[in-house]
C-alpha cells in the first residue's frame, strides 16, 4: 500500500490530466488467509485496497481530463456482474475471523461494487466500469503450493484454458475495444462481458445504500486515512522495540 502512493506520487507529478485507469492485478500463491507486512488481508489489498487508493489518489487528474472536455474511465477488471456474494458487514476485510477462500473470491466482487457506486455517484463525469475478463490462459493458480487437491485442480484449468480459454493477447483486446467505447451512464457503474459487450445481467446480490456506504467507509478507514509502514522485526536490531511502539502508536493516532 506504501507503494500505491510512492507511485501516485509520482505520476501526479508528471502529469496533471489522466485519460484511462486500467486495472487488474490478481494474484494467488495460498488459500489460507494471510496478511500482508502492512496488517492488510492480502486477497482484499490486491483486489480492492491498492487499486481504490490508487483511483482516489489520482482521482485530481482524472477531473482535470474532463474539466478539458477530454474522456475519462476508470476501467477495473475483476469478475464484472458475473460472480458476486454476501458480504459479513461484522468481519469486513477478513480481519476479525477465519473465512475460506470461496467467500473471499466471491464477497470481493461485491466489495468492488459498491465502492464503484459510491465513486460514481460523486464523480458522474467518470465512466466507471467493471468487466469479466472470463476464462483466460494466464496461469493465475501456478503459485498456489499449500494444498495438492487445489494443485490437481489447477492442472486440469491449466490444460483446458489452452483450447477453451481465451489468450492473453485476445483478452486484452476485447477489454481495451470496451475500455475506449466506454461513456458516463445515467446508471453510473457499468458492466462488461469478457467479450467487451455490455452485460445483460446484474449481480447477484444488490446491496442496500447503508450497507454500501459501510463498505465504503470501511475501504476509507483500511486504505485511505491510514499511515502505512512495515515494522522490523523485534530482534531486527536493538532499538526496534522502540521504534515498533513509535510506529504503532503514530499510526493509531492518524
Amino acid at each position: 500500500m506504501s507503494n500505491v502512493h510512492k507511485t501516485t506520487t509520482s505520476i501526479l507529478a508528471k502529469v496533471d490530466s489522466i485519460n484511462f485507469i486500467t486495472m487488474s492485478p490478481v494474484f494467488l500463491d495460498s488459500l489460507a488467509v494471510n496478511f500482508t507486512e502492512e496488517g492488510l488481508e492480502r486477497i482484499m489489498t490486491l483486489w480492492i485496497y491498492s487499486r481504490w487508493k490508487l483511483v482516489c489518489e489520482l482521482m485530481p487528474a482524472l477531473e482535470k481530463a474532463v474539466s478539458l472536455g477530454q474522456p475519462a474511465t476508470v476501467y477495473n477488471v475483476l469478475v464484472g456482474a458475473e460472480i458476486s456474494g454476501p458480504v459479513d458487514f461484522e468481519n469486513l476485510g477478513f480481519g476479525k475471523k477465519p473465512t475460506g477462500m470461496e467467500e473471499r473470491r466471491t464477497s470481493a466482487p461485491s466489495y468492488t461494487n459498491m465502492i464503484m457506486k459510491h465513486l460514481a455517484k460523486e464523480h458522474p463525469q467518470i465512466s466507471w466500469v467493471h468487466a469479466m475478463p472470463g476464462f483466460v490462459n494466464t496461469g493465475i493458480f501456478d503459485n498456489v503450493k499449500d494444498s495438492w487437491l487445489f494443485w490437481i485442480f489447477s492442472s486440469i484449468v491449466a490444460f483446458l484454458g489452452k483450447f477453451f480459454g481465451n489468450s492473453p493477447e485476445d483478452s486484452g483486446e476485447y477489454m481495451t475495444y470496451a475500455m475506449l467505447q466506454a461513456t458516463p451512464k445515467e446508471t453510473g457503474l457499468q458492466f462488461v462481458t469478457q467479450n467487451g459487450d455490455e452485460a445483460k445481467v446484474q449481480p447477484k446480490f444488490d446491496f442496500t445504500r447503508a450497507e454500501g456506504e459501510k463498505v465504503w467507509e470501511h475501504f476509507v478507514e483500511a486504505a485511505l486515512h491510514k499511515l502505512f509502514v512495515i515494522v522490523p522485526p523485534l530482534n531486527a536490531c536493538p532499538t526496534a522495540a522502540i521504534l515498533r511502539l513509535y510506529l504503532l502508536v503514530l499510526v493509531s493516532t492518524r
